[in-house]
């Protein structure tokens, strides 16, 4: 097993043994690193102080080369993230996700309102008796 840090093409000589046989021949690997440009965080958009909303992180392009760390400006260190607010007001989610050659950041703005806008009621259910 090869592995390189170095990008660019690498050339190596391969060999093959069967029983009172071997052959020998040039075998090429072209070793590339794509930086992440950006990242996506999906997650609600809307919370309530004290509710905790999990946040999940996706690099981009989706090709950008392994490995991949992301990091959540709370500290978190992973693809997930739980974040809660006390106060209502605008938040911000950031993330950075970082490879061995580049590193890029994605924004998920947050609304913490005061309470929730939308209320829920069961129907009243009436059933007569002939």
């Amino acid at each position: 097993m090869y592995d390189w840090l170095l990008t660019g093409t690498h050339r190596l000589t391969a060999t093959a043994d069967y029983y009172c046989a071997a052959t020998t021949g040039p075998f090429t690997v072209t070793v590339f690193c794509q930086p992440p440009t950006g990242a996506v965080i999906q997650g609600p958009g809307t919370l309530v102080p004290g509710l905790a909303g999990t946040h999940t992180a996706h690099t981009q392009p989706i090709t950008a080369s392994p490995p991949l760390t992301f990091t959540w400006d709370n500290g978190v260190v992973g693809a997930t993230a739980v974040y809660s607010w006390s106060v209502p007001g605008t938040q911000a989610v950031t993330v950075t996700v970082t490879n061995r050659c580049g590193q890029a950041a994605g924004l998920h703005p947050v609304r913490v309102l005061a309470v929730w806008p939308y209320s829920f009621y069961l129907p009243l259910l009436r059933h007569d008796k002939p």
